[in-house]
């Protein structure tokens, strides 16, 4: 079975921040990729632009499948705060 769904989401990231958050839960049957959407929402002045980086499978202390994702602003100000609106996409497939 698969499924996507929005693992979390910053309403602001502010110039040159990295976030990050922990999402955990997966079983060791499912296949996760990730990626994320930036955008400007309604704060016009910039070009929205972020690189994700995903951290090594770790174990939750429950037995779950746990994963980092790192989010970091690249975006360049055109005159406005350069602070996007990001979405950590997940894409999840349940291998048999």
């Amino acid at each position: 079975m698969s499924v996507s769904f929005v693992g979390f989401s910053w309403a602001y990231i502010g110039p040159g921040q990295t976030v990050g958050v922990y999402l955990q839960g997966f079983s060791p049957n499912d296949f996760a990729a990730y990626c994320i959407t930036p955008s400007s929402g309604n704060r016009p002045g910039f070009v929205p632009k972020a690189q994700l980086t995903v951290g090594p499978v770790q174990v939750h202390v429950d037995g779950t499948i746990a994963r980092i994702a790192y989010v970091e602003n690249q975006s360049v100000s055109n005159g406005g705060p350069p602070t996007p609106f990001v979405d950590l996409n997940v894409m999840l497939e349940t291998l048999q």
